[in-house]
C-alpha cells in the first residue's frame, strides 16, 4: 500500500486513571506504549520463540483447538475464494501443545503455510497465565483471548465491543478505520464470513481502486501503527481494524468489554431484523422509517418522550424491568410468526 497513513496517537505511562479519564472519553484509538512490558510472557518472548512456547506450554491444559491453515501462495491472507462461497483456508483441529510446537518448526521454513489459532479462551486453555500476566486497566471484561500464529493478515473487520489488545510476542501492524467508513470498505457477506465478523473485501496490501474506488476515501481517514512486544492498543467500539502479524511467531492477548448496559449482540440482531423488512419497502416508505429511527432510536433531536410525564410507564419514557421483559417476549413472539 503506497499511501502514507496518519499514525494512531501514542500514550505513555498509562494507568487506570489516565485510561478512563483521558483516553476512553476521546472514543479514539490509542497505542499504550509498554503497557504490559512487565509481563513474564513478554520477557520470555523477547528471549526467543522457543522460550515463549515453553512458557505457554507450562499453562497448557492438553486440550484440542482449531487453527486456520492456508497454503503459502495466499501470503497469509485468510480470505474468500473467487466465487465468495468458499474460503482459501482449511480448519484443523489438533492438540494445542502440538500446534505450538508446529509453529516453532514452521518458523524454520522459508515459505511456510499460514497458520493461525484465533481467539481461544485463555482461562480455559492456559490456566494460570492471567494470574501471572495481569492487565491493570479494566475490571470487568470477557475472558482474555489468545491469538497465536505466524505471518498472517486478519482482514479489515469490526468488533461490536471495545477492545484492549496486548502484544506478547512478535510485531503487529494495525490499520484502523472509523465506523462511518462502512460504505467505503466494500464489506462482504454478513452471514458467511472467514472467522466471525464481516470483513472488507479490499486487500489492504494491494488495494484495487478501480474495482473499489470509494476505498480511497476510507484510506484518507485511516490510522495505522506498528506494535512491539509489551505494547497494547485500545480499539473503540465498531472501529474497523486490519491486523498484520509481521514475524514468524506472534502472540496477542486481548480483552473485550461492553461499556453499555445492553448486550452487545442485541443491536446487531436488530439490524439483521430490519434488513429483512425495511429494504423491501418502496423508497418513500424507507424515508419515513428513517425519520422514525432517527427520532425514536437514534434520538437525534433529543429524547422523544421529554414532553411526557416522567413517571409514565412507556418505552419512550421509562419501563420497569417487568414491563421490559413483557415487551421482549411480545416482540420475540411476533418475529416468529
Amino acid at each position: 500500500m503506497v499511501q502514507r497513513l496518519k499514525k494512531i496517537k501514542e500514550w505513555n505511562n498509562v494507568d487506570k486513571k489516565k485510561f478512563h479519564n483521558e483516553i476512553l472519553p476521546t472514543n479514539q484509538p490509542a497505542i499504550l506504549k509498554g503497557l504490559v512490558s512487565d509481563w513474564p510472557s513478554v520477557s520470555r518472548a523477547k528471549e526467543s520463540n522457543q522460550s515463549i512456547v515453553e512458557y505457554m506450554i507450562n499453562f497448557e491444559q492438553g486440550l484440542q483447538t482449531t487453527a486456520l491453515i492456508s497454503p503459502p501462495e495466499v501470503k497469509g491472507r485468510f480470505d474468500y475464494q473467487p466465487d465468495m462461497k468458499r474460503f482459501n483456508f482449511e480448519r484443523s483441529n489438533q492438540p494445542l501443545r502440538k500446534m505450538l510446537e508446529d509453529l516453532i518448526n514452521l518458523a524454520k521454513i522459508a515459505n511456510p503455510p499460514a497458520f493461525s489459532i484465533q481467539g481461544i479462551d485463555v482461562e480455559q486453555h492456559f490456566i494460570g497465565f492471567s494470574a501471572e500476566n495481569k492487565q491493570s486497566l479494566l475490571e470487568q471484561t470477557e475472558n482474555a483471548r489468545a491469538w497465536i500464529g505466524n505471518r498472517t493478515t486478519t482482514r479489515t473487520h469490526y468488533d461490536h465491543v471495545d477492545n484492549l489488545a496486548c502484544v506478547v510476542a512478535g510485531h503487529r501492524k494495525f490499520t484502523l478505520f472509523p465506523p462511518e467508513q462502512v460504505s467505503n470498505l466494500y464489506v462482504g457477506p454478513l452471514l458467511s464470513t472467514p472467522a466471525g465478523p464481516s470483513v472488507s473485501l479490499v486487500d489492504l496490501a494491494e488495494p484495487d481502486l478501480v474495482k473499489y474506488p470509494k476505498f480511497e476515501n476510507a484510506l484518507s481517514n485511516a490510522l495505522e501503527a506498528e506494535l512491539e512486544p509489551g505494547d497494547a492498543i485500545y480499539i473503540p467500539y465498531f472501529w474497523w481494524h486490519n491486523v498484520e502479524s509481521l514475524d514468524e511467531f506472534n502472540i496477542l492477548v486481548n480483552y473485550w468489554w461492553n461499556q453499555g448496559n445492553t448486550s452487545s449482540d442485541i443491536p446487531y440482531q436488530c439490524l439483521l431484523q430490519s434488513m429483512l423488512s425495511i429494504p423491501q419497502l418502496p423508497a418513500y416508505k424507507r424515508k419515513i422509517w428513517r425519520k422514525f429511527f432517527d427520532h425514536y432510536v437514534f434520538q437525534l433531536d433529543g429524547s422523544p418522550g421529554e414532553h411526557l410525564p416522567d413517571d409514565l410507564q412507556d418505552i419512550v419514557t421509562s419501563l420497569s424491568p417487568e414491563h421490559k421483559e413483557k415487551m421482549k417476549k411480545m416482540i420475540s413472539a411476533s418475529l416468529l410468526q
